[in-house]
C-alpha cells in the first residue's frame, strides 16, 4: 500500500500526529509518500531540499520519498505512481485527484477548533443515545446498527469522589 501525505496545511496543521501515524503505517509495511505543492517560489531543482529542510523542521522525518509537484499535477501523479490513499487539507486539489485518479481515496484534513481533540467537531447522533452529545464529552466506537455503519456512544465510566 502507498499513502501520500500533503505537507502545507496537512502536515504543518498537525505535525506530531501526521509523523506519528506515518510511522505506524511505516511498521505496517506502508510506503509512505510526501507529496506536495510546497516550496514553489523555488525552482524545480531547489523545491526537495528545501522541503526536506522544512519536514525537519516539522519533525516529520520518516518519509520513503519525496515527491515536489504543481498542485494540479498531484491527481496524476497519484496515478502514475498508484497511490491508494492521499491525505490532504485542499478540497480544489483533492477534487482533481478524485477526477484524475479515481482509484485514489482522498481523506480531507479539516482545521481543527480549539478545545475539540482530533479535528472531530459537531455532535454525535446515535439511534442508541436520546441527546446528541459533544465529541469531546464521550469516546466513540465503531458498530455496525441495521445495515449501515454507525457509531454508538460509549459511556465513559463515572467518576467515584
Amino acid at each position: 500500500m502507498k499513502i501520500a501525505f500533503d505537507f502545507d496545511g496537512t502536515i504543518t496543521a498537525h505535525p506530531q500526529r501526521m509523523n506519528l501515524l506515518a510511522q505506524m503505517l511505516q511498521l505496517a509495511g506502508t510506503h509512505v509518500v510526501v507529496l506536495t505543492a510546497a516550496a514553489g517560489e523555488l525552482p524545480a531543482d531547489q523545491r526537495p531540499a528545501e522541503v526536506a529542510k522544512r519536514l525537519l523542521r516539522y519533525g516529520f522525518t520518516c518519509p520513503h520519498e519525496l515527491a515536489c509537484v504543481e498542485g494540479h499535477a498531484k491527481g496524476e501523479w497519484c496515478k502514475a505512481n498508484q497511490v491508494d490513499v492521499i491525505i490532504d487539507d485542499d478540497a480544489g486539489y483533492l477534487e482533481r485527484i478524485r477526477r484524475d485518479s479515481p482509484q485514489t481515496l482522498r481523506l480531507k484534513v479539516e482545521k481543527m477548533k480549539p478545545r475539540e481533540p482530533y479535528g472531530l467537531a459537531g455532535l454525535v447522533h446515535s439511534p442508541t443515545v436520546s441527546q446528541p452529545r459533544r465529541f469531546h464529552e464521550r469516546c466513540i466506537a465503531p458498530l455496525p446498527v441495521h445495515q449501515d455503519q454507525s457509531y454508538r456512544l460509549i459511556e465513559e465510566p463515572e467518576h467515584q469522589q
